[in-house]
């Protein structure tokens, strides 16, 4: 019942087409029954048929019962109709009635006719049996063309049907190996993908995409998703690009994080570029876990002033700089013995590769006490002893060196320079 352009559309169509009911194509009505029946008998699947020729001959039997069909003779031609019984073996067999001279013959003719011929046949001669040979060599040739061009179509409808595909295994929590061993028996390709896991051991699968038992193409590939176990923190060197590190971290299943009060002084790695991670490589983490990532403030001098000494050197040293005893100098900011500056100066920038030598030079400023309410002499010693002068002023009646100290110039907490002078201004009344 099929067509195509070609075997390979014809056998296509075997294999997923069904049969057209018979009074698609009839003339006449068909009787519902002898429809279904054929469409049964012509199914794709084996067991939806009848068994066997039997089975398929008493179903047609009961149908033909339960239609009151009659049994019908095989009609003869119209020449040798009237001459007798239909089924008498004496039936003349000498009027040729076909287009081709066909007749009908009596058993007994046919018998006598046979020896008859048998005693006028000549012997058969060695050209005959050569041709004869010649034949049966040409019709094994067609018969095994017919089955090669047989076993083609064959091959090509299963193909075409039930044989282009496959069905992915199951493979979850197996070792990465085995689920691969799998595929590659169900004549898939595998394409592996590590995904962070905080429950499944490194190794394991944990899914595979399309999902397990989904029908595919032979050869097509197949993801799956292996845990690379907890996420570790990546090993990122200092210098790197802040949205390459970002990249990394998300890679591993973690989330980079910035925080500008964690930001440090470098004086290798250049402003604003990775200084560090916290935590540090290879610490291992739950999936999702904050990484911070820690960026250079560049070569920059840090400010020191006011500082101690030995405050001054440390703080330095970890911006990576080699602090150095550079003096004394003066300084209205920071106390006696407290870091009045550095050279180069805080904030100065210095290239990578440059000198890293800070000179470091301490305050020599003197802060100038509160001297109220102490006696005149007292102030005097008191000054003396920082390396400060006193001028004392007791107003229109003088004033002694017992009187009390009202007011002082600078204010306390000033800090000067040694040899300053403070004046200082006593109660006259005593």
């Amino acid at each position: 019942p099929y067509v195509g352009d070609n075997a390979i559309s014809v056998a296509y169509r075997h294999v997923n087409d069904d049969v057209p009911a018979p009074s698609e194509a009839a003339p006449g009505p068909i009787p519902a029954a002898l429809d279904e029946l054929v469409l049964r008998a012509t199914r794709r699947e084996p067991a939806q048929r009848p068994a066997d020729a039997g089975a398929f001959l008493a179903e047609l039997r009961d149908i033909s019962g339960a239609l009151g069909i009659q049994a019908a003779q095989v009609p003869l031609p119209a020449a040798a109709a009237g001459r007798g019984d239909p089924t008498d073996d004496t039936v003349s067999a000498m009027a040729p009635i076909g287009p081709q001279g066909t007749r009908a013959m009596s058993r007994a003719d046919l018998e006598a006719n046979a020896t008859t011929e048998d005693h006028r046949r000549p012997r058969p001669t060695d050209a005959y049996h050569e041709r004869r040979a010649r034949g049966r060599r040409r019709s094994a040739l067609w018969i095994s063309a017919i089955a090669l061009c047989a076993a083609v179509i064959a091959a090509a409808g299963w193909w075409l049907g039930i044989g282009q595909w496959s069905q992915v295994p199951t493979v979850a929590g197996l070792d990465q190996s085995v689920a691969e061993q799998r595929l590659h028996d169900a004549d898939l390709t595998a394409q592996i993908v590590g995904v962070p896991s905080n429950t499944v051991p490194a190794g394991r699968v944990l899914d595979a995409q399309p999902g397990e038992n989904q029908p595919v193409i032979r050869g097509s590939t197949v993801t799956l998703r292996v845990s690379r176990g907890r996420p570790r923190v990546p090993d990122i060197k200092p210098g790197t690009d802040p949205a390459d590190a970002d990249r990394q971290i998300a890679e591993a299943g973690l989330q980079p994080r910035r925080d500008a009060a964690k930001d440090d002084f470098s004086a290798t790695v250049p402003q604003g570029q990775v200084l560090r991670l916290q935590p540090g490589a290879g610490t291992p983490l739950d999936v999702g876990a904050p990484v911070v990532v820690v960026l250079s403030k560049g070569a920059t001098v840090p400010d020191v002033t006011g500082m101690s000494h030995d405050d001054a050197f440390a703080a330095l040293t970890k911006a990576g700089f080699d602090p150095y005893d550079a003096g004394a100098d003066f300084s209205d900011k920071a106390d006696k013995g407290k870091v009045a500056r550095t050279d180069p100066p805080a904030g100065a920038g210095i290239n990578p590769g440059h000198s890293k030598r800070v000179g470091v030079y301490v305050s020599t400023a003197i802060t100038v006490p509160d001297l109220k309410g102490k006696t005149v002499a007292e102030a005097r010693d008191m000054l003396a002893q920082l390396g400060l002068e006193v001028q004392a002023y007791g107003g229109f009646f003088g004033g002694s060196e017992n009187s009390p100290v009202l007011s002082q110039s600078p204010p306390a907490g000033t800090r000067v320079r040694a040899g300053t002078v403070v004046t200082v201004t006593s109660n006259p009344f005593f």
